[in-house]
C-alpha cells in the first residue's frame, strides 16, 4: 500500500480558531502551510437526532473530563473547524505588546 505524502513549511494540528488564524497568518507571508484536522466537514452528515450529532462533533460525546484536583469538565469538539463549531469560541488577536514581549525573550518567535 502506497501512502500518500505531502510537504509543507509548517504543519498545524487543529483547524480551529487558533489553528485556523495561524494558517491564514503564514500562508499570506508565503509560508506553504498543512493544516491536519481529525473530524470532518458537518454540513449534510450530521443525524438527526441529538445523539447521532453529539457523537459526531463532541469527543467522547461531551463526556470528557480533564483530570487534577478537582476534575473538570472539557468539552471538545471534532469537526473541521474544532471546538468553535459547537460553542461559537471567539479567537482574539494576540495584543501587539505582549507579542512583543514574549518575541523579546525567545527570538524564535518572531515572524518575519
Amino acid at each position: 500500500m502506497t501512502v500518500p505524502t505531502q510537504e509543507a513549511d509548517v504543519v498545524i494540528v487543529g483547524s480551529g480558531p487558533g489553528g485556523a488564524a495561524v494558517a491564514r497568518t503564514l500562508a499570506r507571508a508565503g509560508v506553504d502551510v498543512l493544516v491536519l484536522e481529525e473530524g470532518g466537514p458537518t454540513q449534510g452528515r450530521l443525524g438527526q437526532d441529538a445523539f447521532h450529532a453529539m457523537a459526531q462533533l463532541y469527543r467522547g460525546l461531551g463526556a470528557t473530563v480533564a483530570l487534577g484536583r478537582a476534575p473538570l469538565p472539557m468539552v471538545q469538539g471534532i469537526a473541521v473547524g474544532g471546538t468553535s463549531v459547537i460553542n461559537g469560541a471567539i479567537c482574539w488577536r494576540l495584543p501587539e505588546d505582549v507579542y512583543a514581549a514574549w518575541a523579546a525573550q525567545d527570538p524564535a518567535l518572531e515572524i518575519g
